[in-house]
Parts: structure tokens; sequence; C-alpha cells
């Protein structure tokens, strides 16, 4: 058995590339990217639902993605292969019927000389066999395929589970993007506010050109921004619908939570609290568990092939022929029926059969099978391992985000207090534009640090509570 690293750790290594990346997207110039997104930007057909929460998408997800639907035709193949393995200890019945057009010379049956004609004859019967004792190999089988079958169980939910980190981190972009887009037009807007105000500045010989043209600079920026995060927005937007298997956008929205603020005395849950939850129902640990036991299960069965084997069979048979001949009147025409009637035939016997020397074969399928039962056990011991380093991974990070949430609060509301000091200077005509660009910058990315970490804390706290078993909803 082989171990994969689960989609779902992909997905919360994606997010935590995605954070660095974006902080990387989100000054140009040193400036915040704005982020615009209206409904003649698309140019998709209309769907029949607009506003999804995030509820929506993972009910759709679950009954639509073609993943999860092969994944529980697999756990149905397991489920009948069960069920065989089961009917196996059942005795098998056989009937069987032949009829004959003979010529040329042959014997004949009911007294044993050799004849030469054409004749017709035939026979019909039916057989059943039971096996007593092999070694418990099929009782070995019928428990090793229900752990397939709860193994494959246990595949699906982790598939589900994959599925589901991936939509709530498409969602939580989304949410992301649209959050700093008040950011960004509330600037903007203030942006122009300025330009207009140090045109009237200039025009009175209050204020120089030069101030002037830096801001009209700082405007374009802000444009280019806007631009630039517009087009990532759509891409977040484009990555939801193909999780979703939607066939095109259209007037796809998500449903924006009522409120997404954080307690600031907010706890993060013990990490060993976390753990020792997941390790006992998590769908990867289960998977790997089953595994073992299947896998110790084929040992048993590849033991089994060692032991005497013990089987009962039970035949009846029956004969005719147009060369039989009346044994009460051998002149007299002797009827199918009677034949039949008077060729019954039946046996009843026991079958041993001992392995003595199967050419080392055996021995190498037990060798085998211990093999796998120890790389069962390695594959068991690395998934709670990666468990393990993961959610110590999460839980440091949401402990991280919150710390770094609380500081950047304060340093918002510092960055607040200058920007609108410097924005009251700038009213008068008694503030450069360098000056109040910088107390705007430093404004903008304290707030976009903030609005980061605010959705690092939401997302790895969510993620803290999945591994608990509690769904993810906001």
């Amino acid at each position: 058995m082989t171990f994969r690293i689960p989609k779902w750790l992909n997905s919360v290594c994606l997010f935590m590339v995605f954070k660095f990346v974006l902080m990387g997207s989100l000054f140009v110039q040193g400036q915040p990217s704005e982020i615009l997104l209206h409904s003649k930007s698309f140019a998709f057909i209309s769907q029949g639902k607009e506003i999804w929460t995030l509820e929506d998408c993972i009910d759709h997800a679950i009954d639509n993605n073609l993943q999860l639907k092969r994944m529980e035709l697999l756990a149905k193949s397991s489920k009948n292969d069960f069920f065989q393995s089961k009917m196996e200890v059942l005795p098998n019945l056989d009937a069987f019927a032949q009829h004959s057009f003979s010529s040329g010379r042959t014997v004949n049956l009911d007294d044993y000389t050799y004849v030469q004609q054409k004749f017709q004859d035939g026979n019909l019967g039916a057989q059943a066999s039971v096996n007593i004792f092999n070694g418990l190999q099929q009782t070995n089988i019928i428990t090793r395929n229900k752990f397939n079958l709860l193994a494959s169980v246990a595949d699906v939910d982790k598939q589900e589970n994959d599925m589901i980190i991936d939509i709530v981190l498409a969602f939580m972009k989304i949410l992301f993007n649209e959050e700093l887009l008040g950011i960004a037009e509330a600037q903007l807007e203030l942006i122009h506010q300025q330009v207009e105000r140090t045109s009237k500045f200039v025009e009175v010989g209050k204020q120089s050109m030069g101030e002037l043209l830096d801001m009209k600079s700082q405007a374009a920026a802000e444009r280019l921004n806007t631009t630039t995060v517009k087009s990532q927005l759509r891409t977040n937007y484009l990555e939801l619908v193909q999780l979703l298997d939607l066939d095109s956008i259209g007037n796809f929205r998500i449903q924006k939570p009522d409120t997404f603020l954080l307690d600031a005395n907010a706890v993060v849950i013990p990490f060993w609290n976390v753990y020792s939850k997941a390790v006992a129902t998590f769908p990867e640990i289960k998977s790997a568990e089953y595994g073992l036991k299947v896998q110790e299960k084929n040992l048993a069965i590849t033991r089994g092939q060692r032991s005497p084997r013990i089987s009962m069979r039970g035949l009846y048979y029956t004969r005719y022929s147009e060369l039989g001949v009346n044994p009460i009147d051998p002149g007299a025409d002797y009827l199918y029926a009677d034949q039949m009637k008077n060729n019954q035939y039946r046996q009843f016997s026991f079958n041993l059969s001992i392995p003595i020397f199967e050419r080392w074969s055996i021995q190498n399928a037990i060798s085998n099978a211990k093999i796998s039962v120890l790389d069962a056990e390695l594959n068991l011991d690395l998934s709670k391992q990666i468990l393990y380093k993961t959610i110590q991974q999460t839980h440091n990070d949401a402990v991280t985000a919150f710390e770094k949430y609380r500081t950047s609060l304060e340093v918002v509301e510092h960055r607040e207090t200058a920007f609108d000091y410097s924005q009251e200077k700038m009213n008068v005509g008694i503030e450069n534009a360098v000056d109040y660009n910088i107390a705007k910058n430093n404004l903008i990315k304290a707030q976009a640090e903030l609005l980061q970490a605010k959705y690092e804390f939401v997302f790895t706290t969510k993620i803290l509570d999945f591994y608990q078993g509690i769904p993810i909803a906001f």
C-alpha cells in the first residue's frame, strides 16, 4: 500500500503560498491593488442560481462532483465483493444435460458390446459441492473484504473532505479580495478628491504644479492596481466555478457572511485537543487503519494455503439411449423415461487435499504478505505523522495570525490617526503630496495586513474545527 499526501494538505499549503503572493500583488509602486468587479466585466451565460452561500457550494459539489461519484462507485464495487465473499460459503449447485447423435463403431452401454450404427443417446443430472475446511481462508476473505469496503468508504469521505477544503479556500479568496476592494475603492475616492483640491490650490498659487503631477501619478497607479486585482478576482471566481463543475460563471456570486468580526480575546483551542480528535476520526487515518487490517487478513489467507482442504460433493446422474434394452421384456420398446428411472446413479463423497510441496510458492507468498503488513504499519504511522505535523503547523499559523491580527489593530488605529491629520493638512493646503502619499500608503498597508491576518486566522481556525468534526460554516 502506498500513501498519497492528502489533497486538503496541498490546499493548506496553497493558502500559505497564496497569502505571500497576494501581499506581493497588493502593492504596485508602494500602492495596494484595487478590486472592481461589475456585471459588465463578465460576458458569460447567466446561471439559474446567482447568489451562493458556502453551504450551497459544498452541497452542490457533493451532489455533482465527478471524482467523488467515481469514488462512490468504487465503494459500491467493494460492497459487492464483500457480499460475494459471504455467498462463497454456500454450496454451489450445477445441473447438466447432454443429447448426442452418434454413428460408427461404439460401445452400447447397456450390454457393453460394440455396435456400428446410427443412434441417439443422452444423459442428465446435477451436482453440488461445498468446502468444509480450507484453513479458514474463506472466513478471512470475508473479513478482509469487509475492511476493504470500510477503507473504500473512508476514501470517499477523504475525497469529500479534500473537495470541501478546496471550496472553502476558493470561497475565502473571493471574500478576501472583495473586502480588500472596499479599502481600495475608499482610498481611490480620496485620491481623486485630493487631485481636485490640489488643482484648486495650484490655481491660486498655494501649491506647485509638481505636487499636482505627483497626485495625478498616484491616481493613475491606483487605477492600474484596480485593473490588476479585478483580473485576480475574476480568476478567483473562475476557480470556484470550476470546483463546482458549473458550465460558466454567468451571474454567479457568493453570499457574504453577515459579519466577520473577530473577538480580540479569542483563544485558539489547544493543539492536543485537536489532534486527539482528528487521529481518531479523520478518514485518512481510518483508511490507513483498515488498510493494515486488510494486509493482516491477506497474511492469514496466505497462511491458510498450507492447511489441508476438505470438501464435500454430491452427484445425481441418469442416462438413456436408443440402444437400450428393456430388462423385463427385451423385445418391447424401452422408453426414455423408463431408462432414466432405471439408470439413476447417486454419489456422495468427501475429498481431502494436503499440500506437501508447492515449489516454495506458498512460503514466498507468506513472506510477501508479511512485507505488505509491515508496509501497511509504516503507512499508518506515516499518516498519523503527516496529520500531526499538519495540525501542528495549522495551529501555529492560527496563533501567529491571531497575534498578528491584534497587533495590526493597533497599527491601523495609529495609521488612521496619522492619515486623518495629514488629510486635514492637505485639505488646507499645508501638506505636500509626498508626505500625504506616505501617510496614505502606510494606512493602506496596515489595513491590508489586518485584513490578511483576519482571513488567515478565520481560515486556520475553521480548518482546526474541521479536524474535530465540526462542519465549516460562516
